[in-house]
């Protein structure tokens, strides 16, 4: 850790550091997960490993991309792969127990929005989401970064393990991610 005074990104960064390799390389705790219309592959993916989601009360959920603006209800949607995956994202929130801002639920919306104005995104945390709006989290005061390919982890590493294996080039505020996978961790 520098011996200078740290940034908010710093701050953030060291205090989620769960382990660090002598390369630099750190494993980091990730506090909250959010899932979207498009994490199906995600899920698929742990069900294909065998694997549980790690930790659901520290995931959310939330069709955002391909809701209609009128209608709450997935037969509004004319586009029968978009209502598919709609329709997977509320199955495979509620079988792994994972809170989930459905269409009749008055919360739903936009996942970016939905998680600041629920209290989810606060100051401090460190969250991930698999779309390129999540830093807009950072406005208020959390590590918010996107998990979709190739610099951070899939959406299933980080529901199997709610941590990831991560590159920091500090001081700069960007990192990678790995999976961090039981093979991996110390």
């Amino acid at each position: 850790m520098p011996q200078r005074p740290l940034t908010l990104f710093e701050k953030i960064w060291y205090r989620h550091v769960v382990h660090q390799r002598d390369d630099g390389e750190c494993l980091l705790y990730v506090d909250y997960h959010l899932v979207q219309d498009g994490s199906a592959p995600g899920f698929e993916m742990l069900r294909q490993k065998g694997l549980p989601v790690r930790m659901p009360k520290r995931t959310f959920g939330t069709p955002d991309h391909y809701i209609p603006t009128i209608g709450r209800d997935l037969s509004t949607m004319a586009d029968p792969e978009k209502r598919a995956m709609a329709q997977a994202l509320e199955n495979d929130c509620r079988e792994a127990g994972i809170p989930f801002f459905g269409l009749q639920d008055a919360r739903q919306g936009i996942i970016h929005v939905v998680a600041p104005e629920q209290g989810i995104t606060q100051p401090g945390r460190l969250m991930v989401c698999g779309d390129s709006h999540t830093s807009t989290h950072g406005a208020l005061g959390a590590l918010a970064l996107s998990c979709s390919r190739p610099c951070l982890a899939s959406s299933a590493d980080f529901l199997a393990a709610v941590r990831a294996w991560a590159t920091a080039l500090l001081p700069a505020s960007t990192a990678c991610f790995t999976a961090a996978t039981a093979a991996s961790e110390p």
